[in-house]
């Protein structure tokens, strides 16, 4: 349900996020991995989409931490 929610506001607007982006693209990383779970797989790859416009390569470098 969060996911839903999640996709639904950054959606229809996503800049206010972009400060968030690096957290959100590290929890998009957790969702992703559990793929007996295909209503949080798709909502998250709806805001992925949502938010691709906005980012900047620096939120795409991936670490470790």
């Amino acid at each position: 349900m969060g996911l839903l929610l999640l996709s639904k506001v950054v959606e229809s607007n996503p800049e206010p996020f972009k400060p968030h982006y690096r957290q959100l693209l590290q929890l998009f990383g957790t969702v992703l991995q559990d793929l007996n779970n295909p209503t949080a797989l798709y909502y998250c790859i709806l805001t992925i989409t949502a938010i691709t416009a906005y980012t900047g390569k620096h939120y795409l470098t991936h670490t470790h931490t």
